[in-house]
């Protein structure tokens, strides 16, 4: 999806299309979503020029940003990795990702790339 075309409702449709892998595998609880850089960015310009309809509820707070009951908070986009002795991607750079929190080591489902140049 491109900036241009980009529309709150297909942020919602993606984000409802990441959470069912999650789901199937089982992991029905806790799930924490995470955008990196751009498309924080994109979705908090989203949020902000929303006019919010009875259809998706949008709310920018100091958690992150709530579209429709996914509440998004900004990730950084690197680790270092005390192995390789190097700064590693924590994801591609224009994602979402969902983490189970109810599962030890924290199940990463599919995740998305909302944006493409």
């Amino acid at each position: 999806m491109g900036r241009r075309g980009f529309k709150l409702d297909d942020a919602f449709e993606a984000l409802t299309a990441i959470r069912e892998p999650l789901k199937a595998e089982g992991y029905g609880g806790e799930v924490e979503t995470q955008a990196l850089g751009d498309v924080y960015n994109v979705l908090f310009g989203l949020a902000e020029n929303s006019r919010t309809t009875a259809k998706i509820r949008v709310e920018i707070t100091d958690q992150g940003i709530n579209i429709g009951g996914f509440l998004i908070r900004r990730r950084a986009g690197k680790y270092r990795d005390p192995e390789m002795r190097r700064m590693q991607a924590v994801a591609p750079a224009k994602s979402v990702r969902m983490v189970a929190k109810n599962e030890p080591r924290g199940f990463t489902g599919p995740g998305a790339c909302l944006i493409r140049e």
